[in-house]
């Protein structure tokens, strides 16, 4: 195991970037996502998963996965993480753009939880639109028909 100073060294040098800065600072209010944090950061998905992995590296972040998506947090005080509470303490709660940050995270919460709500709507749309292709099909003169198999 490394030392104390060591390992204080490692996560200063790994939280002198302003995008595991603010990837901290998101997960420091629950766990998140990776598609929510690439979502707020606005950077591209491999990107955001090597700094989360520097992250973990350093012992900053915890990753686990539920099912198929992979959440991180930082740790649970307790265990030795004194040190680590101490320093993200540290990062200022009041930066506009870390304030901005969380707001876009609530905003993207927000739009996951009407996620089954649009996808029912989007499923009686379907619904619909297939009722009116078959009453046009039945009620339109028939010309023509050719008849193409689809293998089944």
């Amino acid at each position: 195991m490394q030392s104390t100073t060591a390992t204080l060294l490692q996560r200063l040098k790994t939280l002198g970037d302003l995008t595991r800065l603010r990837l901290v600072a998101l997960c420091r209010q629950g766990e998140c996502s990776v598609s929510e944090l690439t979502g707020v950061i606005g950077q591209s998905q491999p990107r955001i998963s090597q700094q989360l992995k520097l992250l973990c590296e350093a012992g900053i972040l915890r990753r686990f996965r539920d099912g198929k998506r992979v959440f991180y947090r930082v740790p649970a005080s307790g265990g030795g993480e004194e040190d680590l509470r101490q320093l993200l303490e540290l990062i200022p709660g009041d930066d506009p753009l870390f304030i901005e940050d969380l707001r876009q995270l609530r905003q993207l919460r927000g739009l996951g939880l009407d996620e089954p709500v649009r996808a029912k709507e989007s499923e009686l749309a379907d619904r619909a639109l297939h009722r009116a292709l078959v009453e046009l099909t039945v009620t339109a003169p028939v010309g023509d028909l050719l008849d193409i198999g689809c293998g089944r």
